[in-house]
């Protein structure tokens, strides 16, 4: 079985439940020590992202699941694919063992790297509203292209909101 992540629907999906308000800054979380030691300087290079990139991955293995990754700079993030012989990838990914080796090794560098590498706030709003715009198309009423709508949509059509994501992305 394989299970693939987009970064950028996670981050997508995560800014539809949070405002700026409620949320911390990504510089401003807790982390690890490993993850500390990456943003000491406020910043993550590439090659530090691979860094944690490798660490995330080792730390999976641990636990049987294998990691494809490659980064795609169309969108400013890295592409994953997680298998694993008989295993349920997804429920090992949000069991306490999968969640602990995202929280040791990645979670916040991978922000604080999208942020820094992503598209802009106006590409973002371009983005949605060409995903918005498909899904009227198919014909879903939609009203309009913001995080709220787009969350609502997913959530009622994640398969024709996926199709659309990476119709426009790409993919």
């Amino acid at each position: 079985m394989t299970f693939r992540v987009v970064l950028t629907l996670a981050l997508f999906a995560l800014s539809a439940c949070t405002t700026a308000a409620e949320s911390p800054s990504p510089y401003e979380a807790p982390t690890s020590q490993f993850q500390a030691d990456i943003l000491d300087d406020g910043e993550v290079s590439f090659a530090e992202m691979e860094r944690a990139v490798f660490a995330y991955s080792e730390c999976l293995k641990q636990i049987g699941i294998r990691t494809e990754s490659e980064f795609d700079a169309s969108i400013g993030a890295y592409r994953y694919s997680f298998s694993g012989d008989g295993l349920n990838v997804s429920e090992l990914l949000d069991g306490p063992d999968g969640m602990a080796c995202k929280a040791e090794t990645i979670d916040i560098v991978e922000l604080v790297f999208a942020d820094q590498n992503g598209p802009t706030r106006e590409e973002d709003a371009e983005f949605y509203a060409n995903i918005a715009e498909c899904m009227r198309k198919q014909g879903y009423d939609i009203d309009g292209s913001d995080p709220d709508s787009l969350s609502a949509l997913y959530e009622l059509y994640p398969d024709e909101y996926l199709a659309c994501f990476d119709s426009i992305a790409g993919l």
